[in-house]
């Protein structure tokens, strides 16, 4: 049983986290009962997500929604648990846009836009929401691990340079290392495409298979060094 003072500050609380309505107007604050669920019912979600039960935490994040459906955070919370769950009825876009709508400068909203995005699989549409959230975070790498994810070697020479400047900001990311090796490759950059496996070879927690691509680069490319060496650090 909550104390009236308990009460009181949760019902405060969702009143300053529900926001507006997504119209610049102040949104009409749930009765005192409606707000308490809503948050007890968002961190009964949070618990299950936590856990891994993906279902249940996405019926009580839709529990938080329908009792406050203008709270941002309980609309991003269920438009990130859907598209986890595969987002079988397409309705994850709409309660993240409600998010966004809400508070547009939040980058956790707008990386899971991004994210939604790249899985329906609109590469332009994908960079654009993950170039969003980047810029209202340049120094959280995934907005930038997005990014890197999405580049294509037929991009070209502007690939490699997205590439460039993503591992000097991120110099210890292995994925980006990795696509880097494979851009470089394939714009005949061998050189800077060793450099790249043999970074890896040293770093990587997956030694073999680092150093079988190192192999099969050096057999493409016809470079011995990298192929013997690659041999011996993973022997068959």
């Amino acid at each position: 049983m909550f104390s009236r003072v308990r009460a009181c500050a949760l019902f405060m609380s969702a009143i300053l986290v529900l926001g507006t309505n997504g119209t610049g107007q102040a949104a009409a604050p749930p009765s005192e009962d409606a707000a308490t669920l809503a948050l007890r019912a968002v961190g009964q979600g949070a618990v299950h997500l936590r856990n891994g039960d993906l279902f249940l935490a996405c019926h009580w994040f839709r529990q938080g929604v329908d009792l406050a459906p203008t709270w941002p955070m309980a609309r991003y919370e269920l438009g990130r648990c859907l598209r986890m769950v595969g987002d079988p009825h397409a309705e994850a876009d709409k309660h993240l846009k409600a998010a966004i709508n809400a508070q547009p400068h939040r980058f956790a909203f707008r990386l899971a836009q991004a994210r939604l995005v790249e899985d329906q699989g609109s590469v332009s549409m994908a960079r654009t929401a993950y170039t969003k959230a980047a810029r209202l975070s340049p120094d959280d790498v995934r907005g930038q691990d997005g990014l890197a994810r999405l580049v294509r070697p037929t991009d070209g020479q502007v690939a490699l340079e997205r590439l460039r400047r993503f591992i000097r900001k991120h110099p210890l990311n292995l994925a980006g290392r990795a696509l880097l090796a494979e851009v470089a490759e394939a714009l005949g950059a061998n050189d800077e495409a060793e450099a790249a496996l043999r970074w890896l070879l040293e770093r990587s927690r997956a030694p073999c298979s680092a150093a079988t691509r190192l192999a099969a680069f050096g057999a493409r490319t016809n470079r011995q060094k990298a192929t013997r060496e690659g041999r011996i650090a993973c022997p068959r």
